[in-house]
């Protein structure tokens, strides 16, 4: 199923992406990993050639999901470097722990920046590749905290799973010539 296809991971470099990296490496995928920290991005891409497993292509970009200018421009690298992307999994995301009280609202700005807006910013920068392939998929991820509110995870923006769940299905409808499969996961619940 993943054999050949081109897979950009944002938040590549670490945690649910690191281990998508690793999984989806070994079923034979190009995978463009994405995250900020270019020297976890390098142990990830270490640990996946070391390990055996060795993708078509698999390639490390720095970028920021919060900087629309950026992310558009890594796209444009991801498609020129392994080809137009089959699957776009947005898994880059921040927490912030703490009373809501004792949260600054700036966190809560860094949160959504990250959770909500660079999700949005990698949909919209992929979209134009999805339109000109004919087909694409969008896998969103987020937390439990993100499902429901959660003792001290209120930076984690207890609705950031419902904003996905009515905001991003819309895709289709904007898109109708387009076939976008999305899927939204988070403790044994998801819809395809």
């Amino acid at each position: 199923m993943f054999e050949g296809k081109n897979v950009i991971i944002t938040g590549g470099s670490s945690g649910l992406g690191e281990e998508l990296a690793c999984t989806l490496a070994a079923k034979g995928a190009n995978l463009a990993l994405v995250a900020r920290n270019q020297d976890k991005l390098r142990s990830v891409l270490e640990k996946i050639r070391s390990s055996g497993t060795r993708p078509i292509r698999i390639e490390i970009f720095q970028s920021d999901v919060c900087d629309f200018d950026a992310v558009e421009k890594t796209g444009k690298r991801i498609a020129e470097t392994i080809g137009l992307p089959d699957i776009l999994i947005n898994s880059a995301g921040i927490i912030s722990e703490n009373y809501f009280e004792k949260i600054p609202i700036d966190t809560f700005q860094k949160v959504m920046g990250t959770n909500f807006f660079g999700t949005l910013n990698w949909i919209k920068a992929i979209l134009p590749y999805f339109q000109k392939k004919g087909e694409g998929r969008i896998v969103n991820i987020c937390s439990m905290a993100g499902l429901m509110g959660t003792f001290g995870y209120s930076g984690e923006v207890t609705r950031f799973f419902e904003i996905l769940n009515r905001y991003f299905p819309s895709l289709t409808r904007w898109t109708s010539d387009l076939i976008i499969r999305q899927c939204y996961k988070g403790s044994g619940m998801g819809s395809t």
